[in-house]
């Protein structure tokens, strides 16, 4: 199996690695076949999503595959495998089961996930991820995550592009601020 070859990051620092081969989900982490739905329907492919039990065992995993820690999730680039934190799965997850999750902690866990699985699909620029991530996640919380009380499209995306605004340059070369 071929592991990391290269290291990137995304909306929220969440790392990826690029690797073309699977690999069996690291100790405490779970499948989610909720997130793996949306990820499939972004990245046009069957995707896995697998949830960290704890930030301390996401940490050792992103440390072992991507060389950082950056606490958000990571993929391997034109794999089918993301790895997200307990914190994303726990937004992510929450929404589904009708929790009270914020709105600014919504908009930055889709991002992460549609970030993650824009890269699924072979691209491995970084801001190229995150513009494409951001374009469909309309959709995607249409079809995935809908919205309920006095949550808004506008205010989801104005958090979510709030958030890729505050990111790395390596985010903003192809995919600028508002």
């Amino acid at each position: 199996m071929r592991l990391v070859l290269a290291i990137c990051v995304s909306v929220s620092a969440v790392a990826c690695a690029t690797a073309a081969a699977d690999i069996a989900p690291p100790a405490g982490f779970s499948p989610s076949a909720q997130l793996s739905k949306p990820a499939t329907f972004v990245a046009g492919k069957p995707a896995h999503v697998y949830c960290a039990a704890t930030q301390a065992q996401f940490n050792q995993a992103d440390q072992q595959y991507t060389g950082q820690v950056l606490g958000a999730g990571f993929s391997f680039i034109g794999g089918d495998q993301t790895f997200l934190s307990p914190w994303v799965c726990g937004f992510l997850t929450g929404w589904l089961q009708k929790h009270h999750v914020s709105e600014y902690h919504l908009a930055v866990a889709i991002a992460s996930l549609t970030h993650e699985a824009e890269l699924e699909k072979g691209i491995s620029d970084e801001s190229i991820a995150d513009c494409k991530g951001l374009a469909i996640m309309p959709t995607v919380v249409k079809k995935f995550f809908p919205l309920r009380g006095i949550y808004t499209m506008h205010n989801l995306m104005r958090d979510a592009w709030d958030s890729h605004d505050g990111e790395p340059a390596v985010y903003l070369t192809n995919c600028p601020k508002r």
